[in-house]
């Protein structure tokens, strides 16, 4: 009725009443929020498409009968809020809005907001579907070739989980919740996503977990309980990158799936509700900004470089903080997830790893850079952020930014290397009026659940020795 009264041309009637006949289906295109009492009656059937969001606050019931809701990973995908802990459904189902090329196309990374079997996902006629998940036991004895397994017929897609999907045809693809878990897409409260460690040899194949966004709405990083990098599939430019809540705005698509290395210190990920938002929009609050605020006690300076052939950029981050080790952490530091799809790669070599975020102390002052060139082609080096002084090496000689050049297919590990200025300070200051909450942090400022290594930790603005 407010928007009807509201509204340019409707407002024009000089009465404006509702219609006496209760609706069978409430199909919902723009943002529609109901305050604490408001409820719509009689648990008609609930559409929310293609741009539309539905919030719902208050503690009063608000029954739903079949809850469907449009979906896809750009931003006309549509958005549900519930701050309401009595919200339900006879039963729910999300329609994914999945292309595709000529053939098999685009990838699709998804966490599921409830149990799915594979043998109920819908179909458009005529369309065949891959379904896949990532085995990490696998990747953590043999390397990081041949992890992806298909999803059994019989198989039940688990809620919190992330799998891959591809659709032989455009079109919408229907995930029906199973009957036991269907109205956990109506979730309100903070969501604690567990993380299993996959101990391995190497550093790069350990604590592989692929979980993402479990709300179904958009997500804003830095309201997650954890502070090590994510690593997420870029459909475009089909490539892997790297994101961390300290440096990067970044906002989850809604179920959008992405990879995490398992810290040591870290057993899950606490999807926070205040990070739930219908669009893309940055619009940080006092939370948030004290996250960042955290962050810039440590002297931490970035450089990201992006290597970039007709359309297709890839990226790789060095950081240098003085109190960080250049050993492996996944604390701070990401593994390259590889993509042999078009896109060239570009990484930071560190011993026998492959990096898209190099977090250390580098007091050489220099990493050596990585690629590897899907064809022969020309390709460009740009900096797209430098708050190091960055230079860019070839063969040694120094060259000006951005740097073009031709090159054959295949890697190119031993030709480019980046030189910069490397900080000598660790914690410039110490807020001592902030609230205390009994939170941890090393001396480099990351969050962690305890104090079981030796170290010095920050807690409630007191030094801990270990």
């Amino acid at each position: 009725m407010v928007s009807y009264k509201l509204d340019n041309y409707w407002s024009k009637f000089t009465k404006v009443e509702p219609n006496p006949n209760t609706p069978d289906k409430v199909n919902i295109y723009k943002k529609l929020e109901l305050t604490s009492n408001a409820r719509i009656p009689n648990s008609p059937d609930i559409y929310i498409g293609k741009g539309g969001s539905l919030i719902v606050n208050g503690d009063n019931a608000q029954a739903f009968g079949k809850y469907t809701q449009y979906m896809n990973i750009g931003e006309t995908s549509s958005s549900l809020i519930s701050r309401c802990k009595e919200m339900t459904s006879t039963s729910s189902q999300f329609d994914f809005f999945i292309g595709a090329t000529s053939g098999y196309g685009y990838w699709y990374y998804l966490c599921m907001p409830f149990d799915v079997k594979r043998s109920d996902i819908i179909l458009p006629e005529g369309t065949a579907i891959a379904v896949r998940y990532y085995d990490s036991e696998l990747r953590a004895t043999n390397g990081a070739s041949g992890n992806w397994k298909d999803v059994s017929a019989d198989a039940v897609l688990q809620t919190g989980k992330g799998y891959i999907f591809r659709s032989s045809k455009e079109g919408d693809v229907g995930f029906p919740a199973t009957e036991e878990t269907h109205n956990a897409i109506f979730r309100s409260e903070a969501i604690t996503t567990p993380l299993v460690e996959y101990a391995a040899e190497e550093s790069a194949n350990a604590g592989w977990n692929l979980v993402g966004n479990p709300y179904p709405c958009f997500y804003d990083i830095y309201y997650m309980d954890f502070a090590a990098p994510i690593t997420t599939w870029d459909v475009d430019n089909r490539t892997y990158k790297a994101y961390s809540a300290t440096d990067d705005n970044f906002v989850l698509s809604p179920l959008q799936a992405f990879f995490v290395q398992k810290p040591a210190l870290v057993d899950a990920i606490i999807f926070q509700p205040a990070g739930r938002q219908i669009n893309k929009t940055i619009d940080h609050s006092a939370l948030a900004m004290r996250r960042a605020a955290r962050s810039k006690q440590v002297q931490r300076k970035l450089v990201d470089v992006a290597l970039t052939c007709t359309d297709r950029t890839d990226r790789t981050r060095v950081v240098v903080n003085a109190n960080a080790s250049d050993d492996f952490c996944a604390d701070n530091d990401a593994v390259k997830m590889m993509a042999y799809e078009g896109t060239p790669q570009i990484y930071t070599i560190a011993g026998a790893d492959q990096l898209a975020v190099n977090e250390g102390a580098h007091r050489s002052g220099s990493v050596a850079l990585g690629m590897y060139l899907p064809a022969d082609d020309v390709y460009t080096i740009a900096i797209d952020r430098n708050e190091l002084g960055a230079k860019l090496l070839d063969y040694g000689v120094e060259v000006e930014m951005p740097y073009t050049f031709s090159a054959a297919e295949g890697y190119a590990d031993d030709r480019f290397t980046l030189t910069f200025e490397t900080t000598t300070t660790g914690i410039n200051t110490v807020a001592t009026d902030a609230k205390t909450d009994d939170a941890i942090y090393t001396i480099d400022g990351r969050r962690v659940s305890n104090t079981d290594k030796k170290g010095i930790y920050i807690q409630n603005h007191k030094k801990i020795v270990k």
